[in-house]
């Protein structure tokens, strides 16, 4: 049976605190020996606090034997061989594991996921919180979903980490399970309830913070941003030198050079391959809020904005396919997320080193000056980026390099709460 013909049982909703037998739901154990369980979680917040998403492997006893059986989206990756079955890929404000089952060790006999709030606000603060397990084995797929209701939510209140899913052996059998059990402890308390064997896996430092608004002096030259870096500048409509009346936002794009396949021997005079075009996949968008109304500016949808009305914003295609977004009026904009897609013909972000470049307008003219914000953290599994982001200020408008990527712009949306109406 080919892959994509496998058949599907029907999509399974679990309730707080449910533990059912996997075979119930109508995959035995011999399937999941051999399955890949993808676990997804998406989460919702007004304030958008810090979360660290984390899978777990715990043995038999309830013990977490080490921190290397910890992979997280807040922490440097483990070596050994938990690590190497598993995958952890942060998306927007929530998270995607992937676990090859096959490759497991055997001393692991739960897969705990769980979630800790790192900022201010704790888990209470929480929208929305939704879990979706994919287990694919090679004759049939089972998925279970958790919903957490807005009673479960409010209980949160306090808690600082909570277990969300968990898929367990239990008496030679596999279940899965939805606790939710909170925390007041955060992830330390975590790692006190599952016995964790030596020290607690450090935080990386969260490089995606902006640093202290640098105002510019003069808006010559060229600068470039890393990510977790911000720069102020300065809006004066009059004219002036020292201010922009608009910022025009182009791309550079080219292909990665592969290397030729081992053994093979270049003929005499073989050219280098050429660089791609300007237009090599990846396209440029924007979302957008000028007052309380959000919009998306970019080709996909044929979604090209309004120069003198919201959301002030426009996309114009050259001949070759090469793309300018220009944001007329910058201290119109109370925020803006300015956004690349590779698009759905084998183009992966991966495939191109691409840099977004910022020049400034002013008068009739573009000014000398530019920003550069090169990708340098590419992942390749997820199609949608937002490469910075500007916050309208009084006199000004700071601009800030995150480089985030998602699985599309609903996920964006989630993260900077744009506030879209979804239809799908």
């Amino acid at each position: 049976m080919a892959q994509n013909d496998r058949p599907t049982t029907e999509p399974v909703t679990l309730a707080r605190g449910q533990r059912t037998r996997l075979s119930q739901l109508g995959m035995v154990d011999a399937e999941l020996a051999a399955a890949t369980v993808e676990f997804q979680l998406v989460a919702t917040s007004g304030h958008r606090a810090p979360l660290e998403w984390s899978l777990a492997g715990v043995d038999e006893g309830g013990a977490l034997r080490g921190s290397d059986h910890i992979v997280s989206t807040g922490i440097a990756r483990p070596t050994g061989a938990f690590a190497a079955a598993s995958t952890a890929v942060r998306e927007g404000n929530g998270a995607r594991f992937r676990v090859t089952m096959a490759t497991l060790p055997e001393t692991v006999q739960r897969l705990v996921v769980g979630v800790a709030a790192l900022g201010r606000p704790d888990l209470g603060d929480l929208a929305g919180l939704r879990a979706l397990v994919i287990i694919r084995s090679t004759v049939s797929e089972l998925r279970a979903s958790f919903t957490v209701g807005v009673d479960a939510l409010a209980e949160l209140d306090g808690r600082r980490a909570a277990t969300v899913v968990e898929l367990y052996r239990s008496k030679g059998e596999w279940r899965i399970a939805a606790p939710l059990d909170g925390f007041q402890g955060g992830r330390e308390a975590l790692f006190v309830h599952y016995r964790l064997v030596g020290p607690a896996p450090a935080l990386l430092p969260d490089r995606r913070a902006a640093k202290p608004a640098v105002l510019e002096s003069t808006l010559a030259g060229s600068r470039t941003l890393d990510v977790g870096q911000r720069v102020g500048l300065p809006l004066i409509r009059a004219g002036s030198p020292r201010g922009i009346e608009r910022l025009v936002i182009t791309l550079e794009q080219r292909a990665k050079q592969r290397p030729a396949p081992a053994g093979r021997i270049p003929w005499p005079f073989e050219r280098e391959p050429r660089s791609a075009p300007t237009a090599s996949g990846i396209r440029l968008g924007a979302l957008v809020l000028s007052g309380e109304q959000p919009a998306v500016v970019q080709a996909l949808g044929s979604r090209f904005g309004a120069k003198d009305a919201s959301p002030f914003a426009t996309l114009e295609t050259s001949d070759d396919g090469g793309e300018t977004l220009i944001l007329h009026a910058p201290e119109k904009l109370g925020l803006a997320a300015i956004t690349l897609h590779a698009e759905s013909d084998g183009v992966e972000f991966d495939d191109v080193d691409v840099t977004v470049v910022v020049r400034f307008g002013g008068d009739a003219d573009v000014r000398d000056g530019e920003l550069r914000v090169p990708l340098r953290e590419r992942d390749p599994a997820l199609p949608y980026c937002v490469a910075f982001t500007l916050d309208a200020r009084p006199g000004g408008v700071d601009l800030s390099a995150v480089e985030r990527y998602f699985r599309g712009p609903r996920a964006a949306d989630a993260e900077y709460g744009f506030g879209f109406r979804w239809t799908t």
